[in-house]
């Protein structure tokens, strides 16, 4: 008889004990999730930026270089869900890799700037707004030795699956210097 009182009494501690931490334990589990997705969709749009700044530092000088750029990052973010992506930059950077003359990553980007919307419907870069650069690609100094640099900014924005932990901002920016122009072409307008 003893042996029974003792036997239901542990099975009450062991539903108790489940009680507590059978939350604590679904806790941990979701946050593992979240951070596993946060971090392969920050890695996704960083390596879009890559593959938007290798366009566009081999196509100095070109007209057409703008939209090979974001058609490169539309391309390379097309695996996030088509809700995720924002904004793309295409921009002239300062010596700090930044827009026009800051020294940390602006609100806006106005000088020397194309800035892109993201389109759910289409899961592509659309609708430019602005210019790159001011003068137009010919503008662009691609003469060896001493070239511009070329920035490609990708904003995006990851929704929690768990509402626990609330939605975050994801960016990611690329800087490359452009590549030189043959020395038999005029390499700097």
């Amino acid at each position: 008889m003893r042996r029974r009182r003792s036997e239901r009494g542990e099975r009450g501690a062991v539903l108790v004990e489940t009680v507590f931490i059978l939350p604590v334990l679904v806790l941990l589990i979701s946050g593992i999730v979240e951070f596993g997705m946060t971090f392969r969709e920050a890695s996704t749009i960083t390596a879009s930026t890559r593959a938007g700044a290798r366009i566009a530092s081999a196509m100095p000088r070109n007209p057409a270089f703008v939209q090979a750029t974001a058609d490169a990052v539309s391309s390379a973010i097309n695996d996030l869900p088509s809700d995720e992506p924002q904004q793309l930059w295409i921009y002239a950077a300062n010596q700090y890799g930044f827009p026009g003359s800051s020294t940390s990553m602006p609100t806006t980007c106005s000088t020397k700037c194309v800035i892109y919307t993201w389109s759910q419907a289409a899961k592509a870069f659309q609708s430019p707004s602005g210019s790159y650069p001011a003068t137009g690609p010919s503008g662009q100094n691609a003469c060896p030795g001493s070239t511009d640099q070329v920035g490609v900014y990708v904003k995006g924005l990851h929704k929690e699956i768990f509402p626990l932990f609330g939605d975050r901002t994801l960016t990611g920016k690329t800087v490359m210097r452009l590549e030189p122009v043959p020395s038999t072409t005029t390499c700097s307008g």
